[in-house]
């Protein structure tokens, strides 16, 4: 238990800590529009060479960070929006369609991908995201099908 609260609060002792550290340092020093997707994996360990407890990685390990970091202000700012967009539309037919669970727990899937502050995978790139862009899909499909419910098909 005390190793755990030292990494999750401690920078110095945490890698984890570091890598995000490390997304923020990159994100808070760039221009508006980023160092450019995909880019930070190649260019982290120069950038972050002379930056104390800095780590760098091949993203930052949290959606926000690296949109920050990699499409600076504006692609954060489009980003949050956009993701924030599904949760609203998930949830937003979660309180319609009371009666369908399906619909009704659908929008938990795009809020706890995309909270803030959890670990995450790369956003722009990596495998597994085809598991994660796959939930999200189910979850608007849900939320769609119900508004269509009953409507003639033709």
């Amino acid at each position: 238990t005390d190793n755990f609260i030292r990494g999750a609060t401690q920078l110095e002792e945490s890698a984890h800590l570091k890598t995000l550290n490390g997304g923020w340092q990159i994100g808070k020093d760039i221009e508006p529009f980023g160092i450019g997707v995909g880019v930070y994996r190649l260019q982290a360990a120069e950038i972050l060479a002379d930056i104390p407890n800095a780590r760098p990685d091949n993203h930052p390990h949290n959606y926000y960070l690296q949109m920050l970091a990699e499409t600076g202000i504006i692609g954060l700012v489009f980003g949050v929006i956009f993701l924030s967009a599904i949760v609203w539309f998930c949830f937003r037919a979660s309180l319609r369609y009371k009666e369908n669970v399906v619909v009704v727990t659908a929008w938990v899937i795009p809020f706890g991908l995309f909270w803030p502050i959890t670990t995450a995978g790369n956003f722009f790139g990596q495998w597994n995201n085809i598991f994660m862009w796959s939930a999200v899909a189910l979850a608007l499909a849900a939320a769609t099908m119900q508004k269509h419910k009953g409507r003639d098909k033709t």
